[in-house]
């Protein structure tokens, strides 16, 4: 049994190493990669934190990927001051459509942190994205949380329509609860990571939820 596990880790970390190198936005030859029981490790050094997110966002595509550990090193060429990070990321958020004036943004050491109120997910990761790929930016916390109306009382029925109707779910290994505060908590079984980030995204799409507390298992 180890050596079929040592065996399918082998052949998920030459399929992880591929896909790196498939993307011509990430520089696959400054990551290393290790892979244990389907968690991709991704080590190294990038020079901006964008290209971090988006070596993630590739292995999180390879079939077989459970998890993704993030421990890659962002040394970027460019030295901007707090000030000078600060400003461009104000006017980001700003220029940005998607996202409400309630979000703020603070620097420390070229580190953001995104505070405030939203009333939906996708307002969340519009900050976000708006200022991850700012020159100097070394990370980015999003502590932004979701104020909304009360939760639909249908709210859970909702979801699992959206479950049923999606083409990349098998909504029969999914069970979810909702509760009144609309936090929606998943549990079951999906068939890779891609699949469960598409589960919590459905979520994320129903009015009034607030949290979703992923437990889902990934089982090949």
């Amino acid at each position: 049994m180890t050596n079929l596990r040592t065996t399918t880790d082998s052949k998920l970390k030459d399929a992880v190493v591929e896909e790196l190198s498939w993307v011509p936005d990430v520089d696959s030859t400054k990551i290393g990669v290790a892979v244990s029981d389907g968690t991709v490790t991704l080590l190294g050094e990038v020079t901006s934190y964008s290209e971090k997110v988006r070596a993630a966002k590739a292995v999180m595509r390879v079939h077989g990927v459970r998890a993704v550990a993030q421990e890659i090193t962002v040394k970027s060429p460019w030295t901007l001051t707090d000030a000078d990070i600060a400003a461009k990321a104000q006017a980001a958020l700003a220029a940005s459509g998607n996202v409400p004036e309630t979000v703020h943004v603070v620097v420390d050491n070229r580190i953001l942190t995104l505070s405030g109120e939203t009333r939906w997910q996708f307002q969340r990761l519009a900050a976000e994205h708006a200022v991850e790929h700012l020159r100097g930016v070394l990370g980015v916390h999003n502590t932004t949380t979701i104020k909304t109306g009360p939760a639909p009382a249908d709210m859970a029925n909702r979801i699992h329509a959206a479950f049923v109707r999606s083409a990349d779910l098998d909504s029969k290994a999914i069970n979810l609860t909702t509760d009144a505060e609309g936090t929606v908590t998943l549990r079951g079984f999906v068939h890779s990571a891609a699949e469960r980030r598409t589960a919590a995204h459905a979520c994320w799409a129903a009015p009034g939820v607030t949290a979703v507390h992923d437990e889902l298992v990934v089982s090949l």
